[in-house]
């Protein structure tokens, strides 16, 4: 399924849902719901490094205020990008490609001599990489 359809569908669900909420119990959540899905949109954005993407979403606060102000439009459109960054297909604002982990790619056991875990998001990579697959950090190159 397409980014675009699974965003699509996940906006739908919620407020739809939001509705069938409402409709049972008397209240409105919708605006609950925008406001929860629009601060985890930021915190999400925030995680992954949104802002070292090009993406057209500036910085994770540009995500959270798009989500508070316009929902409809802005909450979709970071589904899309953060499945298209999960994927790898969104290059970094250098204008380089990320390094994404290969899929059955074997794992490094922590703590081997041919190991090191990144500083940035404590995964254990092979200890020749200069750029940790899991989170993109570039390794400084020490002396031997």
């Amino acid at each position: 399924m397409s980014p675009v359809a699974t965003a699509l569908i996940a906006t739908g669900a919620l407020l739809f849902g939001s509705y069938g909420v409402g409709q049972v119990t008397g209240l409105d959540p919708t605006c609950m719901m925008i406001v929860i899905s629009a601060v985890w949109a930021g915190w999400d954005a925030s995680r992954i490094g949104l802002g070292k993407y090009k993406t057209g979403l500036s910085s994770p606060t540009v995500v959270f205020i798009g989500g508070l102000v316009l929902w409809i439009v802005a909450f979709p459109w970071y589904l899309v990008v953060r499945q298209k960054i999960a994927a790898g297909q969104v290059p970094l604002k250098d204008g380089t490609m990320p390094v994404t982990p290969t899929a059955g790619a074997p794992a490094v056991a922590a703590g081997t001599a041919d190991s090191k875990a990144c500083p940035k998001c404590a995964e254990s990579v092979k200890a020749a990489a200069q750029v940790c697959r899991y989170c993109g950090h570039t390794f400084t190159l020490q002396a031997v």
